[in-house]
Order: structure tokens, then sequence, then C-alpha cells
């Protein structure tokens, strides 16, 4: 009978890149899934003979740099698509906003809407970056084991002090505000063109099932925006179909030794 060190139940995202590093380390992974296929929400499905589409995640918005980097992700097969042209919304008159990587070409795009809008456009994408700033550290810790916090815990929070240095207990004080707010409550502060103010807070509900004026939709936005470097909206694709990052962490899975199996189901 095979010892494992580990037993990882499902096949997501999260599992795998949790089996992989694990198998990386030098423990013995077992990977249980019970569907056919492994990825979750970043499957491929064949829905009639020889046409294919996404499950669930047709753009990726942001993969940690740590696991692009220790699971060598490039290597393995990942390609990730980066258009100019990010989103897209629809105006009346085919007059249309554009959101493009680069803020200027953006502001160019409201402007045909707001030049007051158009003027804060890239003061606003910053304001975003500084706030996300935060998010990144933050999602970089281990959580400390409550109640019970003591000085190695606390050491281990340090890296929040880049941010702090950086943007200031100000930084700290908008990320605290903008956290739970409705995405109205954002907008009114920022911009008044509707097509813009509309377009602006559909990033506050993605992957979300309740509208943007529903509490802490502000944090979503935040969220979506980890390690944009400022780009709004961003967005990148994987080069044939989502499954393909799947297939990618698969690959360095199976490079270190993991076992993977499907149809097993845990009950």
């Amino acid at each position: 009978m095979t010892h494992y060190d580990i037993i990882v139940i499902g096949g997501g995202m999260n599992s795998l890149v949790t089996a992989s590093i694990l198998g990386k380390s030098g423990k013995s992974v077992l990977l249980l899934e019970a569907r056919n296929q492994i990825g979750g929400l970043a499957s491929t499905t064949e829905f009639a003979p020889g046409f294919k589409c996404n499950v669930f995640n047709d753009v990726v918005k942001w993969i940690d740099p740590r696991v692009m980097k220790q699971l060598d992700l490039n290597a393995h097969g990942l390609e990730l698509i980066k258009p100019d042209v990010v989103r897209i919304a629809l105006g009346n008159e085919s007059l249309h906003i554009a959101f493009h990587r680069n803020p200027k070409q953006t502001a160019e795009s409201i402007a045909n809407h707001s030049e007051k809008d158009a003027k804060v456009w890239e003061d606003f994408t910053e304001y975003i970056r500084n706030l996300t700033h935060f998010l990144e550290k933050l999602y970089e810790l281990t959580p400390p084991s409550l109640p019970n916090v003591g000085l190695k815990e606390a050491l281990g929070m340090r890296s929040m002090l880049g941010p702090l240095t950086k943007h200031g207990t100000r930084g700290l004080v908008d990320l605290m505000r903008v956290i739970p707010m409705m995405m109205p409550e954002l907008m009114d502060e920022w911009f008044e063109n509707e097509l813009l103010r509309s377009a602006v807070s559909t990033a506050g509900i993605h992957h979300l099932s309740f509208g943007p004026f529903s509490a802490a939709t502000g944090y979503n936005l935040l969220h979506q925006h980890v390690h944009s470097g400022g780009m709004f909206h961003n967005a990148q694709f994987v080069k044939g179909g989502t499954s393909e990052l799947v297939n990618a962490l698969r690959a360095f899975a199976e490079s270190a030794n993991v076992e993977i199996r499907t149809h097993s189901k845990v009950s």
C-alpha cells in the first residue's frame, strides 16, 4: 500500500498549486478529483462535437507572481495573451469607451464623453494601484494564530511596512474607507458620466452574484486589480483556453511527482 505525506482533495486551481508546491518541497502528494478532468472552474468543456468553451473564466485577471516563478509555468507551456484594448463600454451613436493598457489612451476615449472625467482618470488608476499595493502584501502573509499572537507572528507581518512607508497612514485610511463601499459611493467621488461609472462599476461585481449597490463591492474592485500595475480592467487570456493554464499546472505537478487521480470521489 502506497503511503502519501499529503492527500489533496479536489482538482481545482488552488488544489493544483498547493499540490505542486508541496511536491516541489519533497512531499509525496496524492491529488483526488471526483470528475473526469481536473481544473475546476478553469476547465474547458466540449459543448458540441468539435466546439469547446471555457467553463467559467474567460479572462485571467491576475496570477500571483510567486506562483508563476516557483512553478515556472511559462516553461511548462503557459502562454498569456495581453491585448492593448482590454474592454469596451458600448455607448450611443458609436461613442464607446475603450479601456487600454495605457491609461493615457483610455483618458482620450473618456474625453469623448466627459473632459472632467478624462482629466482625473490617471489619478483614479494611480489611487487604485496604491490601494492594491496593500492587498498584494497582505495576501503574502500567513495568517497569525488567534488570539495568541506572539512576537514571531508580529514579525511575520513586517512586509506590510512597505506599503505603509510608501503610502503613509493616509493610504491605509483610504483602504479602510474603500473596502466596505458600494460602487455608487466610490463613483460619486470620482466620475460624472454614467457610461464610465457603469463600466468601472462592473469591476466591483466581477465573479459576484449581486449588484453594484451591495456593500463591499469596493473591496472586490481592489481584489480584481491586484498585480495589475495600475491598468484598469486588467485582462489577459490564456492561449488555447483556460484549460491550458490547468495543463501547465498539471505538467509541473507531475514533474514534482504529484500523483493525480480523476474519477475519485471522496465521501
